[in-house]
């Protein structure tokens, strides 16, 4: 029996980091950020539930704030893990 694969919509991957969904949407232009795909129907883009937490995890970064461009702490994480 195998386990079907989980995924979030862009708002809710956005809550789960603690960003706004702005600052997904400006990650995907920079290439940062969790891995997504769109949906072959509707074109939404989606986010493995697994992929975001094996992100979050990787940079190590809190949740709590809202602008990543106003952080400098997490500029400086993702600069280190060569994103």
């Amino acid at each position: 029996m195998s386990a079907e694969t989980e995924y979030w919509d862009i708002g809710k991957a956005a809550s789960f980091l603690g960003r706004a969904v702005g600052t997904l949407y400006n990650w995907h232009g920079k290439g940062v950020g969790p891995r997504y795909e769109r949906d072959r129907l509707s074109r939404r883009i989606r986010y493995r539930a697994d992929d975001v937490r094996a992100w979050a995890d990787q940079i190590n970064e809190p949740r709590t704030e809202t602008l990543v461009g106003d952080s400098p702490r997490l500029a400086k994480t993702l600069k280190e893990a060569g994103r």
